[in-house]
């Protein structure tokens, strides 16, 4: 209330506006008040930003030392190839920092490379899930075990405001260091107290992917078998225990070798196909209540 009695003063506002000429005489002068190339570029590139995407002083940096807003960060902004996207964590009419729906994407190295991939290549970092008003947040760390999700979950709420969905694609490194009834139990207390935790967030169970070396199985075929179990297990703990949602890859198989660049990851065109599968059921998921993909 004290916060709006005082906006009903009316104060006029005696700044100009940056019109696109003014900018060009800003980063026309740049050179000669910079000390170094390294400042030119900054201020250019912030100048330019905050024209062109609409942005406020406090948006975009530190207006001064008492400025709570958190500014703009690097891991904020996601390049994609044809524009940008960025994350406004708080702004003048998102003081809470409320900000949009958010989709975490957390795994093993499967996870960080198919990230890389989207880097590159259609649909984006995103997913082209702009429409839907989310924003997606990939966690991939290269050798992720099942002992190791719940830290890097920890670490996400640590800077991040709880998600509208986290795909959980890990496991996979796991398999055979544990008894296997002992790894699925250790999955569904993990899962089932990130329910309780995150009460409103959709769990999606990722299927954990065939490969050809699993590092603590000797036998490839009963690795196999193992990771079935465990997906169809936890899949279904997830499903009817925690209401939430699967996705299956049915077209990524051992037998079709050009899906993988070495005997665990997948080559371009292995991570297309995961990648596509992630956008669709995705796209399912926020649009209607099936909660499986494929259907």
């Amino acid at each position: 209330m004290l916060l709006g009695l005082k906006r009903t003063k009316n104060v006029k506002d005696v700044r100009s506006p940056i019109t696109l000429p003014l900018l060009n005489q800003l980063l026309n002068a740049l050179p000669h008040v910079c000390h170094n190339y390294y400042e030119f570029i900054l201020f250019a590139a912030a100048y330019c930003l905050a024209f062109f995407a609409l942005l406020r002083v406090g948006e975009i940096t530190l207006t001064n030392a008492q400025t709570s807003y958190d500014p703009l960060r690097l891991e904020n902004i996601v390049l994609e190839p044809s524009h940008l996207i960025i994350n406004i964590l708080r702004s003048k009419t998102d003081q809470t920092g409320k900000g949009k729906d958010s989709i975490w994407i957390v795994g093993s190295s499967i996870v960080a490379r198919a990230k890389s991939y989207c880097q590159m290549n259609s649909p984006g970092l995103n997913l082209s899930l702009e429409c839907k008003g989310v924003t997606v947040i990939w966690r991939g760390v290269g050798g992720m075990k099942w002992a190791n999700f719940e830290d890097n979950i920890r670490k996400l709420l640590a800077e991040f405001d709880p998600p509208k969905i986290i795909v959980i694609h890990c496991g996979g490194n796991s398999i055979g260091e544990l008894p296997l009834k002992q790894l699925q139990i250790s999955m569904k207390i993990v899962l089932g107290r990130l329910h309780r935790q995150l009460n409103g967030t959709l769990l999606v169970w990722s299927y954990i992917l065939p490969r050809f070396y699993w590092r603590s199985m000797l036998s490839s075929s009963a690795a196999d078998v193992a990771r079935n179990r465990v997906n169809s297990s936890i899949g279904a703990f997830v499903r009817n225990q925690l209401d939430g949602a699967v996705i299956r890859y049915p077209d990524i198989k051992t037998s079709q070798g050009k899906l993988f660049c070495d005997s665990v990851h997948l080559s371009n065109l292995g991570n297309s196909i995961f990648v596509a599968s992630l956008q669709a059921a995705l796209n399912k998921f926020l649009s209607s209540s099936e909660r499986a993909y494929p259907f």
